[in-house]
């Protein structure tokens, strides 16, 4: 009986001192975007916003890191959005991400780059990581346990190209393997862990009165019309608004041999402003999205806007 409360005593003991250690990683005690690198980084970035001040969150994998800019959707409508996309990320990464992100922020709209609809590597490898991530959310420490080297005397610095989750890329490496999209009825299948954690997101974002809109980004290297065919069946299922850039005649005509930063994998920056400009323009349409340009408590993004100007290159 004494070895058994000695168990409990220590394991209440551990558990008290990750807590306390994960209320350090917070953004109430340190500026986590100036300090975190790598796939944690957009989580990072979006905990350190001002809490309520972002009105639309971006979900997905690299796709939404290099194809959507929210300097652009603020640019031109004043939208205030945060790219919280991360390489390869999955859909269990999407849905806790979100839970954290809603700590903090009230979105009224929630964009999901629709590439984390194919990303699945077996029941182990999502269980695996559906278990990471439930730590990660509870104990913020084992996510963020690397940000002890920056205490050393680095104060943290602004990172050149990233701008609200979002990467700057000039580098250009053509696409010229021809039409990606030939229309077919055939269909590609979301696996039901996939889906299960879609409709986990669908259901958080119910309960929070926030609206949900799916986007495919042009990438000739991850879609198809067999994904298409299968997102649409998604988004009629749920009745979702479903805007697939990869179609011709859906948005801007991207031009692959200059607008691709890795042979039609992502857009460079010149792409990707293309179709963030018409995302804005689509967002102000059909969503109500307050313009905040002009407004004292979001003059930080008029700053940030001036250095994402100068670092955009003019063509």
């Amino acid at each position: 009986m004494r070895d058994f409360k000695r168990k409990i005593l220590f394991f209440l003991l551990l558990a008290l001192m990750l807590a306390g250690a994960s209320a350090v990683c917070s953004p109430d005690h340190i500026n986590l975007t100036k300090r975190v690198e790598g796939r944690d980084q957009c989580i990072a970035g979006i905990l350190s916003e001002t809490e309520d001040s972002v009105d639309v969150l971006i979900l997905g994998d690299s796709l939404s890191i290099a194809n959507i800019s929210p300097m652009e959707l603020w640019k031109e409508q004043g939208i205030t959005s945060y790219v919280c996309g991360q390489s390869g990320q999955r859909a269990t990464e999407s849905y806790y991400l979100l839970k954290q992100a809603l700590k903090t922020q009230t979105p009224r709209l929630v964009i999901l780059e629709t590439n984390i609809f194919f990303r699945y590597e077996g029941v182990f490898s999502e269980t695996e990581n559906s278990l990471a991530e439930i730590v990660y959310y509870y104990f913020p420490v084992f996510r963020f346990h690397n940000i002890w080297k920056s205490f050393s005397g680095n104060k943290g610095t602004v990172l050149n190209g990233y701008y609200k989750g979002f990467q700057i890329h000039g580098e250009t490496a053509p696409y010229d393997c021809g039409n990606y999209m030939e229309k077919t009825e055939e269909s590609e299948k979301l696996a039901a862990l996939v889906r299960y954690r879609l409709n986990h997101i669908l259901k958080i974002c119910a309960e929070q009165n926030i609206q949900v809109l799916l986007v495919s980004t042009p990438s000739p290297m991850n879609y198809s019309y067999q994904k298409h065919n299968a997102i649409q069946k998604f988004a009629d299922h749920n009745s979702l608004p479903y805007i697939d850039f990869n179609l011709e005649g859906t948005g801007p005509d991207i031009d692959w041999t200059k607008e691709t930063m890795d042979y039609g994998d992502h857009l460079n920056i010149y792409g990707a402003v293309k179709i963030s400009d018409d995302l804005a323009s689509y967002l102000k349409e059909h969503y109500d999205l307050p313009d905040h340009r002009g407004e004292q408590a979001y003059h930080s993004w008029e700053e940030e806007l001036e250095r994402y100007l100068q670092e955009v290159p003019v063509r």
